[in-house]
């Protein structure tokens, strides 16, 4: 689902369906009862998409339809239409992935999904390279959280300043090497890349409910790429909302 979904949201140059897909995951979110671990993913890129907003508006260079000038003593801002279009397409396309892949994190364990996908007869190193990844935003993410209240302990002030956050990316980064030092050393230890069956300690079954899931998200994949070769990119120009400009 959350492959159906990430890849549909691109499919269309146009704000509009990957909206929907995005509010698609807010009532699974609700269900699994983790809306609010769900919401907090997106204070963590509020200021992307503020910045994606501001600088698409009124820097986007390729076009010059003008919707609006503001003056700022000397600076002049013009608000292009093409600039909007585009920003509000980036922003529905990021919400839409992290929705999705934030449902995901939140309601997947990690081995679960090794075994799933072991299951599902993927090569055992592309297993492990996708749960690799899949674990290492969750890991940076407490490792920040570590760092931060680290540096506050010892008086570090950080507040709104982003400068201050420079003493925390240095333990940041050497933290994060002496963690892939320590995953080879562990691989080496187990043997990572010999030949022979695998066991694992957790083992998942896949159910009829499913199979039917997987089923409709293909579909629903399916269905998405015939609207992108039969209705285009679903851009809506700027004449169609200003026709007499």
């Amino acid at each position: 689902m959350t492959a159906a979904a990430s890849v549909s949201a691109v499919l269309f140059y146009s704000p509009i369906p990957a909206f929907l897909i995005f509010l698609g995951c807010l009532p699974l979110a609700a269900v699994g009862r983790v809306f609010v671990s769900f919401l907090k993913r997106y204070t963590f890129i509020a200021s992307m998409i503020i910045v994606i907003v501001v600088f698409q508006s009124f820097f986007y260079a390729f076009e010059h339809h003008v919707i609006a000038t503001y003056s700022l003593g000397p600076i002049t801002l013009q608000l292009r239409y093409e600039g909007v279009w585009k920003a509000l397409w980036l922003v529905t396309i990021i919400s839409a992935f992290v929705g999705w892949l934030s449902l995901l994190f939140i309601t997947t364990h990690p081995g679960d999904l090794f075994a799933a996908l072991q299951d599902l007869k993927l090569p055992y190193l592309a297993s492990f390279i996708v749960l690799s990844a899949l674990q290492m935003v969750p890991m940076m993410q407490r490792a920040l959280n570590l760092c931060i209240e680290a540096q506050r302990s010892r008086g570090l002030e950080i507040g709104r300043n982003p400068l201050k956050l420079v003493p925390i990316a240095i333990p940041l980064t050497v933290g994060a090497l002496e963690r892939i030092n320590k995953m080879s050393w562990s691989l080496e230890g187990r043997a990572f890349g010999s030949t022979g069956s695998k066991t694992s300690l957790r083992s998942t079954e896949l159910r009829t409910v499913d199979w039917v899931l997987m089923v409709v998200s293909a579909v629903f994949l399916g269905a998405m790429i015939v609207l992108r070769l039969a209705w285009g990119s679903l851009y809506v120009p700027y004449e169609v909302f200003f026709p007499s400009s």
